[in-house]
C-alpha cells in the first residue's frame, strides 16, 4: 500500500511542478497566475502521499536497532604496521525480550 501512495505522490509532484512551470514565462517575467497557482497545489498536495507513504517505512526502522561499532581494547602487538589486530568487531545488541514488558506492566498496576 505504502508503494501506492509513494508513486501517487511522486506522479501528482510532477505533474504539479510541470503544471506550474507552464505558467512561468521567462521572457516577460511574468506568471499566470490561473495555471501557476494550482500547479503548486498540485505539487505540495502530492507531498502528503509520499509523506503518509513513508510512515511505515520509518516504523520498520525505528523497530530495529541499528548495529554499533565496537572498537576491541589495544593488544599490545609488537609491530606498530601491523594494522590486521585492530579490526573492529561489528556487534549487534541482543534482541529485547517482548515478553519481559507486559510483567513489567502488570506489576505496576498491582501496586
Amino acid at each position: 500500500m505504502y508503494l501506492v501512495l509513494l508513486g501517487f505522490g511522486t506522479i501528482l509532484s510532477v505533474a504539479g511542478i510541470v503544471l506550474a512551470g507552464a505558467g512561468l514565462s521567462l521572457r516577460d517575467g511574468s506568471f499566470d497566475a490561473g495555471v501557476f497557482t494550482p500547479g503548486i497545489v498540485a505539487a505540495v498536495g502530492g507531498l502528503l502521499p509520499i509523506g503518509l507513504g513513508l510512515q511505515p517505512i520509518e516504523r520498520a526502522l525505528a523497530a530495529r536497532p541499528m548495529p554499533r561499532v565496537v572498537q576491541t581494547p589495544f593488544t599490545g602487538a609488537t609491530e606498530a604496521s601491523d594494522e590486521s589486530s585492530e579490526a573492529s568487531v561489528f556487534a549487534y545488541p541482543p534482541q529485547a525480550k517482548q515478553a519481559a514488558a507486559p510483567a513489567a506492566v502488570a506489576r505496576r498496576h498491582e501496586r
